[in-house]
């Protein structure tokens, strides 16, 4: 029978055992631990991810409204500016325009995510 395909995950878990070598000779042998185990050790690397997942939901949440409010102000911004400027120099006025018009065409694609991740649960 053909062996074993090994893939870089399966190496890694070989290079982790092999690190009990060098512990097996201390009073007592850790290779009988609980987290010596490989399956338990994956349950306790799924579950401290879903923990960390959590974590960064709530600083994705937070940095989504930086955006939004980001989004918002410059728009603002812009258009003020351009307004002030319109009457003192037309050419620069109507480069803000030009650029505000073409930001509009990309804000408006990130105001249409932002919306719908605004519907979604835990948001």
């Amino acid at each position: 029978p053909p062996g074993l395909q090994l893939d870089w995950e399966s190496v890694m878990e070989c290079t982790f055992l092999a690190d009990f070598d060098v512990l097996r000779d201390v009073r007592q042998d850790v290779r009988d631990k609980e987290w010596a185990d490989p399956r338990k050790r994956a349950a306790m690397d799924r579950y401290f991810k879903i923990c960390r997942a959590r974590e960064e939901l709530k600083r994705l949440n937070i940095e989504i409204r930086r955006v939004a409010t980001y989004l918002r102000d410059e728009d603002i911004y812009l258009r003020r500016k351009e307004e002030k400027l319109a009457s003192m120099d037309p050419d620069l006025a109507r480069q803000i325009q030009v650029y505000w018009l073409c930001r509009g065409c990309f804000n408006a694609m990130h105001w249409k995510q932002l919306h719908e991740i605004a519907k979604l649960d835990g948001f």
